[in-house]
């Protein structure tokens, strides 16, 4: 539901490639509920989520994604 947001975000901080999946996981992780959270604040969530995701392993980012059902889009 937050992938293209996220996608934006992460593409204007100079991150294309970076998996939404992911970010959206440690966001929710920090926040639970995202519909909250807007200009400044969403975009200092999506940084602290790739931060995470840099400080983390590759499967340890995709169980996190995985632990909320969040699923590859099609």
């Amino acid at each position: 539901m937050y992938s293209k947001l996220i996608r934006e975000t992460v593409a204007k901080m100079g991150r294309i490639g970076a998996n939404p999946r992911h970010a959206e996981a440690w966001m929710r992780l920090e926040y639970g509920t995202l519909d909250h959270l807007g200009g400044p604040t969403w975009d200092r969530a999506v940084r602290e989520a790739i931060a995470c995701m840099d400080a983390s392993t590759a499967d340890d980012n995709e169980n996190l994604a995985k632990s909320y059902c969040l699923k590859e889009s099609k």
